[in-house]
């Protein structure tokens, strides 16, 4: 199964049409979404690491600050496109 960026990959070669996230519009803007008549797909998302992991400083940092710009996003941004 692609990931992500080997879809967002073959979009921007223009040989595809693939689902995406959104949010993928608003970071690059070569892309634009199709106006499809089909219901949006609503996914949690998660974000996990060992406990131990957690005790390394710059993986907490990261985890963290991950964290914190999930929480900052305008997601209601995301509703008008």
């Amino acid at each position: 199964m692609p990931t992500e960026a080997a879809q967002e990959k073959l979009l921007l070669s223009g040989s595809v049409l693939t689902p995406l996230p959104t949010f993928v519009t608003l970071v690059n803007t070569n892309i634009v979404a199709l106006p499809i008549d089909q219901p949006p797909m609503h996914l949690d998302l998660w974000i996990m690491a060992e406990a131990e992991a957690l005790r390394d400083k710059t993986v907490r940092a990261v985890f963290d600050g991950l964290v914190k710009l999930f929480h900052a996003f305008d997601w209601e941004r995301l509703k008008a496109h």
